[in-house]
């Protein structure tokens, strides 16, 4: 029985393992197939046993007749083929849906290559990040369920929002290619972990308990708030602002 998930882009995504897709006079049944529907009409059908070549002949509604099937000879899709399939999906159904198939399940993390993804506030976990190592873009701000060790797998993102977690400098040694993050009321954060960031160009520390020796840190930075930073002095600043630092609160 397949499954129907709905995208953010409103097109209907039938899912299944296995899935009866398709009809030329009779019913054809995959492992594992998907089909995507617009304004209810489908409009085309992916499956373990096509080719990739053939899948791009496969469109619904343009008045020509799909190709039919050599079930004799099926083709496994590769994988990039399949972290295509996947990335029309929201990150949750996306998860749901490859869990289906171990293949699939495995193209998982390349479906989410260079996205910018929003889990502000949801019940994410460490195994969830694991998904997710080529993310550039990450909310996971007041997912009270991630730790240090869930920040292994972000090593490659570019821009985070840790603000409200309980991430500590450890957590912070492991993103080693942030360029912007933010670190709003992380209290476990130190002067030490402003070590892991100096490279970073764009910080948010609003509300954290960091010193002028955190400050001496971040060379690189360009953009600096420090809301609420009530332990960082004004000759700190006054250090910042005349290195170029933009410097918020």
């Amino acid at each position: 029985m397949a499954v129907t998930f709905k995208t953010s882009s409103n097109i209907d995504v039938k899912f299944g393992n296995p899935i009866q897709f398709f009809k030329f006079g009779k019913t054809i049944t995959a492992k594992a197939a998907f089909v995507e529907y617009r304004n209810g009409t489908p409009f085309r059908a992916l499956g373990k046993n096509f080719s990739v070549n053939a899948l791009s002949r496969m469109k619904f509604g343009n008045g020509k007749k799909p190709k039919r099937l050599d079930r004799k000879k099926p083709k496994q899709l590769n994988v990039d083929c399949w972290s295509n399939v996947l990335s029309l999906l929201d990150v949750k159904p996306r998860i749901d849906v490859a869990r289906t198939n171990r293949e699939i399940y495995a193209t998982l993390p390349s479906s989410y290559r260079g996205q910018s993804i929003n889990l502000r506030a949801t019940k994410v976990t460490d195994t969830g990040l694991e998904h997710l190592r080529n993310v550039n873009d990450i909310n996971l701000g007041f997912c009270y369920d991630i730790t240090d060790s869930g920040m292994v797998h972000l090593s490659n993102v570019k821009k985070i929002d840790l603000a409200n977690t309980s991430i500590t400098d450890t957590g912070l040694s492991y993103l080693e290619s942030v360029e912007n993050i933010k670190l709003g009321c992380c209290y476990d954060i130190t002067d030490a972990g402003m070590e892991h960031l100096s490279n970073v160009k764009e910080i948010d520390l609003s509300c954290c308990d960091i010193t002028d020796a955190g400050m001496e840190h971040l060379k690189s930075v360009e953009k600096l708030n420090l809301y609420g930073c009530d332990n960082i002095t004004s000759d700190a600043r006054n250090v910042l602002k005349n290195r170029g630092v933009t410097i918020i609160g």
